[in-house]
This record gives C-alpha cells, structure tokens and sequence, in this order.
C-alpha cells in the first residue's frame, strides 16, 4: 500500500474523472490554451472575473464571453504576452 505525505498528493490525479460544470470549466480552459497561447491564463482569469461582477454572470458564461471577445478582437490582453 501506498501512502502520500499530506501536502503531496496531487489535486487531480490520472484516474480523475470531471463532470458537469468542472468538467465544462476544464475544457473551456484547454480550448483558451490551444486557441491562444500567448494569452496568459491570469488575464483570462481577471477579465472574466471583470464581466462576472458587471454582468451578473457564472464563471462559466464569462469565460464564455471572453473566449467570444478574444476570438472577433473585441477583446486584446493588455500585457500582449
């Protein structure tokens, strides 16, 4: 038997299985990372937390909205890295 030191097991590990909303934020996520690399995940972060606040939105909508902006140009990253 296996025994992990606490503070070292991995929040997800392989055998993990998402569902539902994690599982929609999860993915939602990857497509940010292939689509835009260069866009940095804390921008993301900060702006869908930018339109959850001024739109009443969940975190999936707003990630929604960002991903939607980012795509057409309505929204640029303001580090541009």
């Amino acid at each position: 038997m296996r025994i992990e030191p606490i503070g070292v097991r991995p929040l997800f590990g392989p055998d993990v299985c998402l569902t539902g909303v994690s599982q929609a934020l999860a993915e939602a996520r990857k497509l940010f990372r292939e689509s835009a690399p260069e866009v940095s995940w804390a921008e993301v972060q900060a702006e869908a937390s930018r339109l959850r606040t001024l739109e009443s939105l969940t975190l999936l909508q707003a990630l929604g909205v960002v991903f939607q902006k980012l795509s057409t140009g309505a929204w640029t990253p303001q580090s541009g890295s």
